[in-house]
């Protein structure tokens, strides 16, 4: 799986594209660094979050409810054997790099106490 997000200058210079534009530009940036087999992907989700209530386009967001002391987490346990991770799965620094890797490493932690 790869997933790419567009924001900040970014997410201007794809405004107006249709979504078929979009994918096509995103290619040619990414093909120089994955190669050609980038283009051939089995499936492909587009979503525009600049107009969504809860994120306002921004890659970090907080769950609703706002009053919940940790609304994420339900995210944090496993469900049905699926376990989930990201950025705001953190136990430190929501919404940056490092807590991208900190939730992978204790995601990693959890499943491997779990086996």
């Amino acid at each position: 799986m790869l997933a790419v997000f567009c924001g900040g200058t970014a997410t201007m210079a794809l405004e107006g594209f249709s979504d078929e534009a979009a994918l096509a530009r995103v290619m040619d940036i990414i093909e120089p660094m994955l190669g050609p087999d980038v283009r051939t992907p089995v499936t492909v989700v587009q979503t525009n979050w600049t107009d969504h209530p809860w994120v306002g386009g921004g890659y970090a967001t907080w769950p609703r409810p706002w009053d919940t002391s940790d609304p994420w987490a339900p995210m944090r346990v496993s469900h049905d054997g699926l376990h989930f991770t990201g950025a705001e799965l953190a136990s430190a620094y929501p919404g940056f790099i490092e807590s991208a890797i900190r939730a992978g490493h204790e995601t990693a932690a959890r499943i491997k106490l779990a086996s």
